[in-house]
């Protein structure tokens, strides 16, 4: 499993998810067990948040914004990624 030293570089950053950093993030996130999860949604974004363990026990948490079916066509959608 990985250690949250790995993580460093995003840590306390947000951005947009179509973002190559937001793609690298999540590829080494997925190696990760979640403990935890939530959504919550609104008329044109919802959002998501995940919660992972690392191996040194430390929780990061990745929240970001998803379409919902009023969303308006173009609108970006942003991440946050820090600790839990």
């Amino acid at each position: 499993m990985i250690k949250a030293k790995a993580f460093e570089k995003w840590m306390d950053t947000s951005g947009l998810v179509s973002d190559p950093e937001f793609g690298k993030l999540t590829d080494l996130l997925s190696k990760l067990p979640v403990v935890d999860t939530g959504s919550s949604g609104g008329l044109i974004f919802a959002s998501e948040t995940m919660v992972y363990a690392t191996a040194d026990e430390q929780y990061l948490r990745l929240t970001y914004q998803v379409r919902t079916p009023k969303t308006p066509i173009g609108m970006k959608y942003t991440y946050y990624f820090g600790q839990a």
